[in-house]
């Protein structure tokens, strides 16, 4: 199965089932308040755009498991992207982020227009920030509401929903850890690593996969190969991730190249590459990590560190070697009855999530 062929054929028939599900919420909703209006015309830029790699866990776990509403499960994983653009809305807002998708963020969004008013920076930032977490909140209920009143058994969805509640709590524990690490002045990879379990691995891989598999009803053992799945392969594309926002084009990547050395982030291409440079390559590292001011020559220059010091060819190493751990977690699975269309997909979408361009 060629994996970005399958996840293309989803995300048209997902982006189909989000738009449906916000045109029925502004139908809804339009007419509380023109203010309410022109919020729901930005989350868009929060709920269009990405590659539904988690719409696409739930209907390819659903199908691994035996299930046969197709329609059902769709709509399903549309839900859990708005759930995710949810969570992008609120971490806009963390990351002090400019662009989603190659379009101004909600928080940006409120703030120009606040600007326009004539409120000052600090108040017209707050007030940016107010009403994308505001935005943020509403996705995530309208997610919620989308799967309690789907049409399958309700004690399929109960766990389902318990699922993603309990996942959602682990991610708010990888957050903070994440965002903590950017005042720590020492990370070490241990760090990065407990952060990319909770945020991507047990949230971005393990939680759609389980969702779908619940749904078709797959008892604990099913569940528990998925997680053998879920956590490396789940890290692995984080670690890509983060290479992409270092070294990836900006016009595919749908953000500036130089937002994680702006936020601070302390991924694991910048704690190898602390630990691996020179007295002066560490000081060239301190002054751009967490500068609002940097420019593409500082960017330039730790690139250039990170090549130098091996931390890119770390990082990639370290990738590789979770994706094959997670494909031999796929291996000896004949008694738990997956179906060869879904396990092809798990086995493809591992290799593809590192190589891919955006």
């Amino acid at each position: 199965m060629e994996a970005k062929k399958a996840l293309n054929e989803i995300a048209q028939i997902v982006d189909v089932e989000v738009e449906k599900i916000l045109k029925e919420e502004s139908r809804i909703s339009n007419d509380i308040s023109p203010i309410i209006k022109e919020l729901l015309t930005t989350f868009p830029v929060v709920s269009f755009g990405g590659k539904r790699l988690r719409a696409a866990f739930v209907y390819y776990s659903y199908i691994m498991h035996g299930g046969k509403n197709k329609g059902e499960i769709n709509k399903v994983g549309g839900a859990i992207e708005l759930l995710h653009s949810y969570l992008l809305a609120h971490d806009d807002v963390m990351d002090r982020s400019d662009m989603r998708h190659s379009k101004p963020t909600i928080n940006r969004y409120y703030e120009v227009y606040s600007k326009m008013q004539g409120f000052r920076r600090p108040e017209a930032v707050h007030f940016g920030d107010s009403m994308a977490v505001n935005a943020g909140d509403i996705l995530c209920h309208i997610g919620l509401d989308v799967i309690t009143n789907s049409k399958f058994e309700s004690h399929k969805k109960l766990k389902a929903l318990s699922k993603i509640n309990c996942e959602f709590k682990d991610t708010g524990y990888g957050q903070v850890i994440d965002v903590y690490g950017s005042v720590l002045k020492t990370v070490r990879e241990d760090y990065v690593m407990q952060v990319h379990y909770f945020k991507t691995g047990k949230y971005t891989y393990e939680t759609p996969l389980h969702v779908g598999a619940i749904l078709a009803g797959a008892n604990d053992k099913q569940l528990a190969a998925l997680t053998r799945y879920s956590i490396p392969g789940g890290i692995a594309f984080q670690i890509q991730d983060d290479i992409l926002g270092m070294f990836g084009n900006e016009k595919k990547i749908g953000k500036r190249a130089d937002s994680d050395l702006r936020e601070g982030k302390k991924t694991l291409l910048i704690v190898k590459a602390l630990e691996k440079a020179t007295p002066a390559q560490k000081k060239r590292i301190e002054e751009c990590l967490g500068n609002q001011e940097i420019n593409y020559d500082d960017l330039e220059d730790i690139r250039k560190i990170m090549i130098d010091t091996g931390s890119l060819e770390y990082s990639k190493d370290v990738a590789r070697k979770l994706v094959l751990k997670a494909k031999r977690a796929l291996k000896d699975t004949e008694d738990l009855n997956w179906n060869k269309k879904g396990l092809d997909f798990l086995e493809a979408i591992a290799d593809y999530m590192i190589t891919r361009e955006y």
